[in-house]
């Protein structure tokens, strides 16, 4: 769910985070394998999920934040 090292090694990443409802409540997951987060409320998973985006590109990668709401549908976030 962090920075992985061949950010830090120079390379560019790409990593996008997904905000998913889950029983009891809402779940940060990464494309790169990482440990999901957990959350009680979707606010503060989408939050979350859009500092971690934050945090990779000022470290010079690419990240975008989609949120799947509880009726299904896929949204991209504004980070």
């Amino acid at each position: 769910m962090f920075v992985q090292s061949d950010l830090c090694g120079g390379l560019a990443m790409t990593v996008t985070y997904s905000v998913t409802p889950v029983s009891g409540g809402w779940a940060v997951m990464d494309d790169q394998g990482g440990m999901p987060l957990m959350f009680l409320g979707g606010g503060k998973a989408e939050t979350k999920a859009k500092e971690l985006a934050k945090l990779i590109r000022g470290l010079g990668g690419e990240a975008q934040v989609k949120v799947l709401t509880r009726d299904g549908r896929w949204a991209v976030a504004a980070a």
